[in-house]
């Protein structure tokens, strides 16, 4: 498995390390070591466990071997356990002397012909907009934009049934007011019994129209996403394929390595990234693109990530690396 190469890679540069610090947001998870090196990993919230009271593991962390910490990216039993691991390993990576491609703002030295079939697992709009400038055949994979679409397939008729529901609720002062109304409005009682229901589906639609708002900026800037579940199909005729760091997290990038065996080359991006070149070896990974971060900026770095700071929030401290595997 990758991780275990990846694992042994890290390791020397592990060896004696505590982790000194440690924040996770909804967005994003900052670790620091003991000697300053700070790591940043993508925080995979849709097949968390419900509760409050269901990551406990975090308030043991702190003191904590680093190495011990590291395995979480093989051994924990969520999306965020294992990104937690995932954070020590990049903060571990930055031990290294990793010499950058000096070509890596263009398609991270990876040459792009027109006639190429790219295919993304991951949406980021600035690498997709990268490659679409150097061939028409980008193919993009995102389990949250395709979560999204599911839920929009039925927020249409759902919105018919509830387009009144803002007016008649500004008009409602009260609960018992809402009833009296609620009297002459038998479609409405049959549909919503309580007025309870009738405030959680008001909650559904602002919900929904927020979660569509996003959707429609992000869809502006996408050609083609396609479902999860035409990887299968559609990876093995990609020439290039770019995946994120993320893949390492949700424990499908061995999965997918296996399906892109016919690509020429695999870029791996994203802050999520373990930049472990050795651990890549042998596999059609031909470039790791991720980022590192200075210790000067922590604070403000652990601030924002505390707040759900995203990578926009944080962007500007980025250190971008792009190294080959060789």
């Amino acid at each position: 498995m990758i991780i275990d190469k990846i694992l042994e890679a890290a390791a020397p540069y592990l060896k004696g390390r505590t982790v000194k610090d440690l924040v996770i947001g909804l967005a994003l998870i900052g670790v620091e070591l003991d000697n300053g090196d700070i790591g940043i990993s993508y925080t995979l919230r849709g097949h968390l466990p419900p509760g409050c009271s269901i990551f406990s593991f975090a308030q043991d962390i702190i003191g904590k071997d680093a190495m011990e910490v590291a395995k979480l990216a093989k051994h924990g039993t969520d999306d965020v356990q294992r990104s937690v691991g995932v954070a020590v390993l990049i903060a571990a990576s930055c031990g290294q002397d990793l010499a950058d491609i000096t070509t890596f703002k263009s398609t991270f030295g990876v040459e792009v012909l027109p006639t190429d079939t790219v295919g993304m697992i991951g949406f980021i709009p600035s690498a997709a907009k990268m490659f679409s400038e150097k061939t028409e055949n980008l193919i993009i994979f995102d389990e949250a934009v395709s979560g999204f679409r599911e839920k929009m397939k039925t927020v249409s008729e759902f919105e018919k049934e509830m387009k009144d529901v803002s007016e008649f609720g500004k008009k409602v002062k009260d609960v018992s007011e809402f009833e009296k109304r609620m009297k002459d409005v038998s479609g409405f009682k049959e549909e919503m019994k309580t007025v309870s229901e009738f405030e959680k589906k008001v909650n559904a639609v602002s919900g929904f129209k927020e979660e569509m708002k996003a959707v429609s900026e992000c869809e502006k800037e996408m050609k083609d996403i396609r479902s999860m579940n035409e990887q299968a199909e559609l990876l093995p005729k990609c020439d290039i394929v770019i995946l994120t760091g993320t893949t390492v997290i949700n424990e499908t990038i061995d999965n997918i390595l296996k399906i892109c065996s016919n690509a020429k080359a695999i870029i791996m991006i994203g802050p999520s990234t373990p930049m472990f070149p050795e651990a890549f070896k042998n596999t059609n990974i031909k470039v790791l693109a991720g980022s590192w971060w200075g210790n000067d900026d922590k604070e403000d770095l652990f601030k924002l990530i505390s707040i759900a700071g995203g990578i926009m929030q944080i962007n500007k401290f980025m250190i971008k690396k792009a190294v080959p595997v060789e």
